[in-house]
């Protein structure tokens, strides 16, 4: 490593999050791992991450953010850059999930799912790039899902908010260029974190109850998932880990917008990535804008 990055990652306490923070602290990153509720529901959690820490000596800070909150992610910040003077690298990972049929999701649920997972990455990025602009640098990595970019059955409303949150990192990419900020987006497949024991069903189950030919197929999804995911063989969430720091060591300017992970439930996805590159230069040459292609 040439040199000490301040990083801060969202949903830090588990899953992808953990083993993002975990590896970062081990490089030698000062880094602030965040999560909501570290002294309620997520102290278990985020003292053990703390202990682990201190144990190795490794710069590591657990510290309050919930995404879905405006004053708890302008508090967190300020906090933090009070503390470190600088970021240089976001991790938005933060994220809930949920499977059912669109019109069984009420709209209490459904704006909640993209009250964190659309408005919280949005938050944090208006939160941090003042700083990152007058700096002129900066790295802003968010987690997506393949579920962004193909339609991953009885998750429409999920897919949904990851498709908005892929919209708001490329035009992020785009927008940021000229201030030395990259913004770039991982895609994870299906991997077998905790998240796995969280799905919320949709709310409304009467409604869910009349989709019942449209249901029987979900039992069939999710049991080859679960059985691909928990294989000898299956990918880790150590996977993401592995991607967000490769992303974090290419030089800034060369970095890929999207990188796919996983091998479960990202089938075609890596090739609709190419075929989009190809569309989205040519979009941007018909309008004038040959000089904002990335290749």
């Amino acid at each position: 490593m040439s040199k000490q990055l301040n990083i801060l990652i969202t949903g830090a306490t588990s899953g992808f999050g953990r083993q993002t923070a975990e590896k970062l602290a081990n490089d030698g990153h000062q880094v602030f791992a965040t999560a909501r509720g570290i002294h309620g529901k997520n102290a278990d959690a985020a003292k053990s991450l703390e202990q682990w820490a201190n144990e190795r000596k490794l710069s590591l800070k657990v510290v309050e953010l919930d995404v879905s909150d405006d004053q708890s992610v302008n508090q967190a910040i300020s906090s933090i850059l009070n503390d470190a003077g600088y970021l240089d690298v976001v991790v938005n990972n933060a994220g809930i999930v949920g499977h059912g049929p669109i019109e069984a999701y009420s709209m209490d649920q459904t704006q909640a799912m993209f009250n964190t997972n659309v408005f919280g990455p949005l938050r944090v990025n208006q939160a941090v790039l003042p700083s990152m602009r007058k700096r002129k640098s900066g790295l802003i990595i968010q987690i997506t899902s393949a579920g962004g970019r193909v339609y991953l059955p009885f998750h429409g409303i999920y897919n949904s908010t990851k498709w908005a949150v892929e919209s708001i990192a490329e035009g992020l990419n785009y927008e940021l260029a000229s201030h030395g900020i990259d913004s770039v987006i991982i895609e994870p497949g299906a991997f077998n974190t905790e998240i796995m024991g969280k799905f919320a069903a949709a709310d409304n189950t009467e409604i869910d109850e009349e989709y019942a030919e449209f249901n029987k197929h979900k039992e069939k999804m999710f049991g080859a998932m679960m059985g691909a995911i928990t294989a000898d063989d299956a990918p880790g969430p150590v996977w993401i880990a592995d991607a967000v720091k490769k992303l974090i060591d290419i030089p800034a300017g060369e970095r890929p917008i999207r990188t796919v992970v996983g091998n479960v439930a990202t089938a075609g996805v890596r090739e609709l990535n190419e075929a989009q590159v190809v569309a989205q230069e040519e979009h941007l040459t018909s309008l004038g804008l040959e000089s904002w292609n990335k290749n």
